[in-house]
């Protein structure tokens, strides 16, 4: 892989609406605002609907293969490259946080994931599909409309609502041996983590959230399995391995940009997050 001198940070082309949509399709070119094919990243959310066929993206180093009736959603800020498709049909969503509310956005950026895919059922599937096609409808023929904007906000913010409750449904049954409170610590925490990415104390999210930095680790252990010092750490070394792979800044530079006041603390961190130095990480993908 080619370094590149900076990450592309792609914004949304149609401003009037602070939404793009389109149809992937077997035939024609995929449909997007920007170059999807080299590794980029959003300032919007995006999603993914596979109606047929195959895709494989690269997302944050990870290989994420869609089949049929898969839903995928991208935060903005990870980076994501589109590998190959295969027969592939279906739609592409792309939206600014703006347009969603305060409420909506928690929803999806409470996630206890990194990469969200949805298995959906037959009348799921459809359901979603639905969706897109009347939001694609109003967005390609309703220019006209004097209430345009408003129409599309709210069939996005329905779009949004029923794929938060169809990944919550899926999450919560795996956490299901957990009280509904320390779900929902948890997923406060996650969420104030992806709002500033440096590395950061436990008892700074503590205080933020109000409680003991002891009960915070507690709780975050319990149902992600992890420390909160390991989900900070693993996050932002994860951003380090963006900045590592896609931009010009020095070692040093990114550790600095990060919150790390200590070179060598950063070293350590990184080797034990990702168990190879920063060094080495960046010459196998050279």
């Amino acid at each position: 892989m080619t370094k590149s001198k900076k990450i592309p940070i792609h914004t949304i082309t149609e401003s009037f609406s602070g939404m793009n949509i389109g149809r992937i399709g077997t035939q024609e070119s995929f449909i997007a605002p920007h170059e999807i094919s080299l590794p980029h990243r959003h300032e919007h959310y995006f999603c993914i609907l596979v109606e047929k066929g195959e895709m494989e993206i690269l997302v944050d180093f990870n290989k994420v293969i869609l089949t049929p009736d898969t839903v995928f959603m991208s935060y903005p800020g990870q980076i994501h490259q589109f590998i190959s498709r295969t027969d592939c049909e279906g739609w592409i969503l792309f939206f600014d946080d703006t347009l969603i509310g305060e409420k909506a956005r928690t929803l999806l950026d409470q996630f206890l994931a990194e990469i969200i895919t949805m298995d959906l059922s037959v009348s799921q599937a459809e359901l979603i599909r639905n969706m897109l096609g009347t939001i694609n409808y109003v967005y390609q023929n309703g220019r006209g409309s004097i209430f345009r904007k408003q129409t599309l906000q709210s069939l996005l913010l329905a779009f949004v609502y029923e794929i938060s409750s169809i990944y919550s449904s899926s999450e919560n049954k795996k956490l299901v041996q957990h009280s509904a409170r320390q779900i929902n610590m948890a997923k406060t925490f996650w969420q104030l983590l992806r709002k500033d990415t440096v590395i950061k104390k436990p008892s700074d999210f503590a205080m933020e959230m109000n409680i003991t930095t002891g009960y915070l680790n507690d709780v975050v252990k319990k149902v992600t399995g992890y420390t909160v010092t390991d989900v900070i750490q693993k996050e932002v070394i994860k951003e380090a391995q963006r900045l590592i792979i896609y931009s010009s800044l020095s070692l040093k530079a990114i550790a600095e940009k990060l919150g790390f006041n200590d070179y060598r603390y950063f070293l350590r961190v990184f080797g034990k997050t990702a168990g190879q130095s920063p060094g080495a990480f960046r010459d196998s993908f050279l």
